[in-house]
C-alpha cells in the first residue's frame, strides 16, 4: 500500500473491496460502495477470525494505520483479545442520558424513600432536565449546573438554587454508587451556590398585627384576580395563616381529609403521609376557617388547585412574588405565617404544650412515649382563640 495507490481507489458498483497491506499483516482497508473508506485489523483467536476497527481514511493516514495495527499485532502475539477488549470496554462505557438518570433516581430512590419526591422531580427535570436531558449524564460538569443555579440566583430564588444543588448532587452521588457515573464525579460534591438567607433573620420573623391585616387584605385583591390559581392561592395562605400547618399539608391536601360533620366539631385529619414527622394528625377548624375553605368540591380531589381537584397549587415563587408587592416590605417567607400563628397564640394566653400539639410537634421526651393525651379539646379552644383574633384584626 501506498498513499498514492489509496487515492486512487474507486468504490465498488455493490457492497465492499478490501484491501490488505503487505507491510503489517492484519491491516485492512474496507471501502463500500458508498465511497466510506475504514481501517480494520484482522487476526484470528482460539481458532475463530476476530476483527478490530481502527478508523475511517483519510481522518487515519497510511502511516499511523500502520502504526495501530502493529501495536495490535503484538497485543494478539502476547495472547489476548484486542477485539474482546473493546467490546468490554464499550459495554462498561457510561452512556446514560441525564434525563434517563432523573427518570431511574426518581423511580428507584426518591420516590420510595421520600414523602415530597414529587418536588426532586420537578427541581431536576425543569431545570436540569430541560436544559441538559439529551447529554450523556457522566459529561454534565460543574459549569453546565452552575448554569442552573446562577440563573434561579439572578432571579431572586436562592432556595430553589440550594435545591436543585442538593438534589443533582444526591443523584449524581446514587449514580456512582450504581457504576452509572465515574466514582467520584465532581457533581458528588457541589458547593452550595447560597449559604446565608437574610430573610429568615435566624428564623426570627413574626408578623406584627399591622402586617396581617396588610397581609389579609393583600389576599383579597389576589383572590379577586380572573385567574384561578390566584384564587385558589389566596384561600390556602388564609388557611396557612389560620391553621399554622406546614405549606406542603394544606396545599396537598385532599376534600377527603376535611371532616366538616364530625360529631365533635369539623377538622382536618392529615394522615401520616402527608405530615413532616409521619404521624398522624388532627387540626380543629374554627368556623372562620371553615367558611375560609367554603363548601366542599362534591368531585373531590385536591382542595387548593386551578384545575378542577386534579393537581394541587405549588404555592411557589409566583404567588409570594405577586404578593411581595402588594403585601409586606420586610422580606418574609410562608413559614413565617407558621412562626406568626404560634406566636400569636402564646401572646392570646396559649400555653406552649397545646401550641406544640397543635403544631404537631414530637417531643423528644419521656412523655412522647407515656403521655398519650392529645389535648384535642383545649387544641380546639386555642385554634378558636386564634382565628377569632385574626377575624377582629382584619375586619373592614
Amino acid at each position: 500500500m501506498t498513499e498514492r495507490k489509496l487515492d486512487s481507489i474507486e468504490p465498488p458498483s455493490s457492497g465492499r473491496d478490501e484491501y490488505r497491506d503487505t507491510e503489517v499483516r492484519g491491516l485492512v482497508l474496507r471501502v463500500t460502495a458508498t465511497g466510506a473508506q475504514s481501517w480494520t485489523y484482522q487476526y484470528r483467536h482460539e481458532g475463530g477470525n476476530q476483527r478490530v476497527t481502527i478508523g475511517s481514511y483519510p481522518a487515519i493516514d497510511l502511516k499511523t494505520a500502520r502504526s495501530r495495527g502493529s501495536v495490535i499485532a503484538g497485543q494478539v502475539a502476547g495472547g489476548k483479545n484486542p477485539a474482546a477488549a473493546k467490546q468490554a470496554e464499550r459495554a462498561n462505557r457510561k452512556t446514560d442520558k441525564v434525563g434517563e438518570l432523573i427518570d431511574q433516581f426518581v423511580r428507584l430512590s426518591v420516590k420510595p424513600n421520600t414523602r415530597d419526591w414529587l418536588n426532586t422531580q420537578r427541581n431536576l427535570k425543569a431545570h436540569v432536565g430541560s436544559l441538559y436531558g439529551s447529554k450523556v449524564a457522566n459529561t454534565l460538569s460543574m459549569s453546565d449546573v452552575m448554569v442552573v443555579t446562577d440563573g434561579l440566583m439572578e432571579r431572586g430564588t436562592p432556595h430553589a438554587a440550594n435545591h436543585v444543588r442538593y438534589a443533582v448532587q444526591s443523584m449524581f452521588r446514587w449514580s456512582a454508587g450504581r457504576g452509572l457515573v465515574d466514582a467520584g464525579h465532581e457533581l458528588c460534591d457541589i458547593p452550595r451556590p447560597f449559604r446565608f438567607n437574610p430573610m429568615r433573620q435566624g428564623r426570627k420573623r413574626v408578623l406584627d398585627d399591622d402586617e396581617i391585616k396588610t397581609f389579609w387584605h393583600a389576599l383579597d385583591a389576589m383572590a379577586s384576580q380572573p385567574n384561578r390559581s390566584w384564587v385558589s392561592a389566596a384561600k390556602a395562605y388564609r388557611i396557612l395563616l389560620l391553621t399554622g400547618q406546614r405549606k406542603n399539608e394544606i396545599a396537598g391536601s385532599l376534600w377527603s381529609w376535611w371532616k366538616f360533620d364530625h360529631a365533635d366539631g369539623p377538622f382536618l385529619d392529615l394522615p401520616e403521609t402527608a405530615t413532616k414527622n409521619a404521624r398522624r394528625h388532627v387540626v380543629p377548624l374554627s368556623p372562620f376557617v371553615v367558611d375560609v375553605v367554603g363548601s366542599p368540591d362534591q368531585r373531590g380531589g385536591y382542595v387548593f388547585t386551578s384545575d378542577g381537584g386534579k393537581t394541587h397549587l405549588a404555592l411557589g415563587s409566583k404567588h409570594k412574588n405577586w404578593l411581595n408587592q402588594y403585601a409586606l416590605l420586610s422580606p418574609w417567607v410562608v413559614h413565617d405565617l407558621r412562626r406568626t400563628m404560634a406566636t400569636g397564640m402564646r401572646r392570646l394566653g396559649v400555653v406552649s404544650d397545646v401550641v406544640a400539639h397543635v403544631l404537631n410537634h414530637r417531643e423528644a421526651s419521656i412523655r412522647d412515649v407515656y403521655d398519650l393525651y392529645d389535648k384535642l379539646p383545649e387544641r380546639r379552644e386555642a385554634m378558636g382563640r386564634w382565628s377569632n383574633f385574626v377575624q377582629r384584626l382584619v375586619a373592614p
